[in-house]
């Protein structure tokens, strides 16, 4: 669904039944740092995590919506975690406390998904023919420490790198090998 504001989205999760979580520090903010669910957070609502913009956080609307604040607790110099980073380390706590909220969509809509990020990443239909063959197939993946960068190449759209450049790398280290499309 799309809202037209951050407020419209706040006010139809709060009249559909949702309890809102913003990841913010502040006061009562809950740590996830522990495996194990706090005995005071109810495991039969549905919970909406909002994440906001790495520059300035949630929005006013969210923060005023929100139930309840989490947090990724962070060590040494480390103040901050980059917005995807964050996320994934906060989803994954939180299915590790409510492994009931896991997905639980139907095979075509995961495929319709699937297709649809595929096509926006891959660069062309050889690529986004081998990201599917390799999700589909994952133990069939030829992943090694040494060729990850390769392959992730060889179907990312955010390569950086011209094909001279990834030639004069191979003659450097022949072992790494090039990905099909830049094959000479």
């Amino acid at each position: 669904r799309h809202f037209e504001s951050s407020t419209d989205c706040a006010s139809s999760l709060e009249n559909e039944g949702w309890t809102v979580w913003i990841a913010a520090f502040g006061d009562n903010a809950l740590s996830l740092a522990s495996p194990h669910r706090p005995d005071d957070v109810a495991v039969d609502k549905k919970i909406a995590v909002v994440i906001g913009r790495e520059a300035d956080g949630v929005s006013p609307a969210f923060a005023e919506a929100a139930s309840r604040k989490i947090f990724v607790p962070l060590s040494g110099f480390t103040t901050s975690l980059n917005l995807s980073v964050a996320t994934a380390l906060i989803l994954q706590r939180l299915f590790d406390w409510f492994p009931h909220f896991k997905g639980d969509l139907a095979q075509d809509e995961k495929d319709n998904i699937r297709a649809t990020w595929r096509d926006q990443i891959a660069k062309n239909q050889t690529a986004r023919d081998r990201m599917s063959h390799w999700i589909d197939h994952p133990e069939l993946v030829p992943m090694t420490l040494d060729n990850a960068t390769t392959l992730a190449s060889s179907v990312s759209s955010g390569s950086w790198a011209p094909n001279r450049i990834r030639h004069r790398e191979l003659a450097t280290n022949p072992d790494a090998g090039l990905p099909e499309h830049c094959s000479s």
